[in-house]
């Protein structure tokens, strides 16, 4: 079994050193693969939008937030018959999350919601047009410890013509089928243990030639396991990732 130890010698992204490691409990949505495998994006549309809160979409930051607010977009969409999900390779020039697996999104600018946040973003970064976007809702919300940052997700149905492209902060736009992210054999969890964070279940999905690790792992896993009939975390009160 492959384990955060052996990802960093195989892979670029940059993974620290926790002072414990432990063995994490299955993901709801790893008792369930045989059935995800035959969810497609009419079934996942479905599903999500039952189970996600489509009360945040005009939320602001607060004011006296002592972290940087910021947006994501999950893109979702038609993949071979299978729900694809839209991923970015961040360029290595960056001096925030240089080279990480992410998805489209940055900070809030002065007068914007989240959710306009996380569209303007996507379509900087990877040329997404707005009206190209159909809301589905918030899937949860996070706050990273290592660049004190927190921030919204939210999923959002594409088509499959939107024309994607790089950009200055994306090196790589990734193209990923829930077929693929549910494979058992690229996919690993384990529980992380420090002084400064306490305890918490970190997961890693295997790309071809990258990984994906972090709160885009974690929001990941908890998509699939809403996906898999488990409930959103939803609301503003996220938990904290890296």
């Amino acid at each position: 079994m492959n384990t955060s130890a052996d990802y960093r010698s195989r892979y670029p992204q940059v993974i620290p050193v926790p002072a414990f490691v432990g063995v994490a409990e299955k993901s709801r949505w790893q008792t369930q693969v045989s059935g995800l495998a035959r969810v497609d994006l009419e079934k996942a549309t479905a599903i999500l939008r039952s189970r996600l809160s489509s009360d945040h979409f005009d939320s602001r930051p607060k004011s006296n937030g002592s972290s940087r607010q910021a947006a994501v977009l999950i893109p979702i969409f038609d993949f071979q018959g299978s729900m694809g999900i839209v991923l970015t390779k961040r360029s290595t020039k960056l001096s925030r999350h240089a080279g990480e697996i992410s998805f489209p999104g940055g900070g809030v600018e002065p007068g914007e919601t989240f959710f306009q946040a996380a569209i303007r973003e996507a379509q900087e970064e990877v040329g997404l047009e707005p009206s190209d976007v159909e809301r589905i809702g918030l899937l949860g919300s996070l706050q990273t410890i290592r660049h004190s940052e927190s921030f919204l997700a939210y999923v959002g149905k594409i088509p499959r013509s939107s024309q994607l492209s790089e950009s200055e902060e994306v090196e790589k736009v990734i193209k990923v089928s829930l077929r693929d992210l549910i494979d058992l054999d690229r996919h690993h969890s384990e529980v992380w243990s420090s002084p400064e964070f306490g305890s918490r279940t970190m997961h890693f999905f295997e790309l071809e030639t990258d990984l994906v690790w972090g709160a885009t792992a974690s929001l990941l896993s908890d998509l699939l396991d809403v996906l898999a009939g488990g409930e959103s975390k939803g609301g503003i009160d996220g938990n904290s990732e890296f």
